[in-house]
């Protein structure tokens, strides 16, 4: 039943925000959608920074009856308004800021709701606030023009902050908890930046050195992936609480993965037909999904690896598979992106991924 439910959240969601970001890369094109990824991918990248690794932390102390909710919430909304007015006095915008700020409210309410296995409600602040993002992006688009895509995705977070004032008056900060569980949230927090990295980075590196009009076509061959990455979100979100609990879900591993391989040979033999017609400006992107449509494979075991590790605070060895898909990555992306173009920039994510669930993998034979 809880998967069911979460299951069902997590594909609305993901339908509503694909189709949003499919919608805007018709609408702008390959150079303006490669400038939207482009400071969406420094937002996040901020925003994981000032978030002090609370995501998983949340979930996996609230599981084992922790109250940890009001003191994280505390210091990273801090930090995060900190870290909101530098980038406002950079880039002279902001737009940005108040996205820094409202996804780190959304990440502090859906960590509580997950931690606390309350899937129904979790699945309502989700799906509201796609719906209230797109009706919000594209409003403000027609007024502000990227800017305005932005700042509709960061206002439509605010409203859920009432869950976190909730939690102040309900709850007292209490610093000592930080200091009994400083390893693991010290650990959590490389984890996070690093993983944040790992989804980010290419996108700051692509833009400098390929131009925008190569990371739109990235960028849309990696929404594309996103969709057919579903199920190992799904899993994610579903498997962390419950590894906690020490349930065991073999099958349900074994069966997602190979969900996993039919979406990616779903997603390979359609794109030439579906992206020229739906995107005839991104004709790049084509051969780019192709390649990391491959990739979900691999994501999916890492996923399935990672949950299990985190659950048991082995947050270290997750951290340094972080570390080897970033070096493995940022040398493809130059070199072979340089040799091979864009098709050398899809096998670079392709690569990295594989050998960071080849890490993992590897580890967990070794320790048995």
């Amino acid at each position: 039943m809880d998967l069911s439910i979460l299951s069902s959240a997590t594909l609305t969601t993901s339908i509503i925000g694909g189709v949003f970001w499919l919608l805007i890369a018709s609408i702008l094109g390959p150079e303006k959608y490669g400038q939207v990824g482009y400071l969406i991918a420094i937002g996040i990248v901020v925003q994981t920074i000032a978030f002090l690794g609370s995501g998983n932390t949340i979930i996996v102390l609230i599981s084992k009856g922790i109250k940890i909710q009001p003191t994280i919430s505390f210091l990273t909304l801090l930090l995060s308004t900190i870290f909101a007015i530098i980038v406002f006095f950079i880039f002279s915008d902001g737009t940005l800021s108040i996205f820094i700020i409202g996804i780190t409210i959304m990440s502090l309410v859906t960590s509580e709701y997950l931690g606390l296995k309350l899937y129904k409600t979790y699945s309502k602040i989700i799906i509201g606030q796609k719906i209230l993002q797109v009706s919000l992006a594209f409003s403000l688009y027609f007024v502000l023009d990227i800017s305005g895509v932005i700042l509709g995705i960061g206002l439509s977070y605010i409203p859920f902050a009432y869950k976190i004032y909730q939690n102040f008056k309900t709850t007292k900060i209490d610093f000592s908890i930080l200091k009994r569980k400083s390893s693991f949230i010290s650990g959590n927090y490389i984890l996070e930046i690093s993983r944040s990295l790992n989804g980010n980075l290419d996108k700051l590196i692509i833009a400098p050195i390929f131009g925008f009009s190569l990371l739109g076509n990235y960028t849309l061959a990696g929404q594309i992936f996103a969709i057919i990455a579903i199920p190992p979100l799904i899993f994610y979100q579903y498997l962390l609480p419950k590894e906690v609990e020490s349930e065991k879900k073999i099958k349900f591993k074994i069966f997602l993965v190979c969900i996993s391989g039919v979406l990616a040979l779903i997603a390979i033999f359609s794109s030439p037909t579906i992206v020229p017609i739906l995107f005839p400006n991104f004709e790049n992107a084509i051969s780019l999904t192709q390649i990391m449509s491959i990739a979900v494979i691999p994501l999916t075991i890492n996923q399935i690896l990672i949950a299990n590790l985190i659950s048991k605070e082995k947050v270290k060895i997750v951290i340094i598979g972080s570390i080897i898909f970033i070096s493995t990555q940022i040398p493809c992306i130059i070199l072979l992106g340089d040799m091979f173009g864009i098709i050398g920039v899809g096998y670079s994510f392709l690569i990295s991924t594989s050998i960071e669930a080849m890490y993992l993998f590897l580890f967990q034979r070794y320790k048995k």
